[in-house]
């Protein structure tokens, strides 16, 4: 299904078509994974020609590449995981975010499983985690917390487990249950 207004033709707004193409690749691989990937599926996801993709990327994996980018720069720009003010709101509104965007999430989980057979691709998520652990480092510092890398990456990976378990559940309820618990975790460890 393309995007409504996409621009089809390189005369239309370069940026708008380059965004409907990111979008495209997201949706796709999301809904219908990483193999659904092709120049044919994306363009016509994004209501582009083929053409315009490969003047916009010069590839599909660089297509990948900056989906991924822009997904990560959605999250934290919306994300539960920075800008609450006290531990008691950390994460108040993930269940919220997965909710609203499930194929960002699914495209970010399945690019993980996808580099598995592009290892290529590897060195692109180990940025975006790292990205994700920086912002809840900082932010657990701003809660009294210790400056522990592997305190912030253990957060990642819990958040991880719960935001895909939501993935497969459906259910915001049982994720925010979920982040009440890591909550409690952390305010013990706060006082160790």
């Amino acid at each position: 299904m393309p995007a409504a207004g996409a621009p089809t033709s390189p005369s239309g707004d370069p940026v708008a078509t380059r965004q409907a193409i990111i979008e495209a690749v997201v949706r796709l691989a999301g809904r219908d994974g990483f193999d659904a990937l092709t120049y044919r599926a994306v363009a016509e996801e994004a209501g582009v020609s083929h053409g315009l993709l490969r003047y916009h990327f010069g590839s599909l994996d660089a297509a990948v590449h900056e989906a991924l980018h822009w997904t990560v720069d959605e999250a934290i720009a919306r994300s539960p995981l920075t800008g609450a003010d006290d531990l008691d709101s950390f994460a108040a509104s993930l269940s919220r975010l997965v909710a609203q965007s499930p194929e960002h999430v699914a495209f970010q989980w399945g690019l993980v499983m996808h580099a598995q057979r592009k290892p290529e691709l590897v060195e692109a998520i180990r940025e975006f985690q790292a990205r994700y652990v920086t912002q809840i480092q900082a932010q657990l510092e701003r809660f009294g917390f210790p400056s522990e890398r592997a305190l912030a990456r253990t957060v990642f990976a819990v958040l991880n487990g719960i935001v895909l378990s939501q993935l497969v559940s459906r259910d915001p309820a049982e994720t925010d249950a979920e982040i009440a618990i890591l909550r409690e975790m952390l305010e013990g460890l706060r006082h160790r």
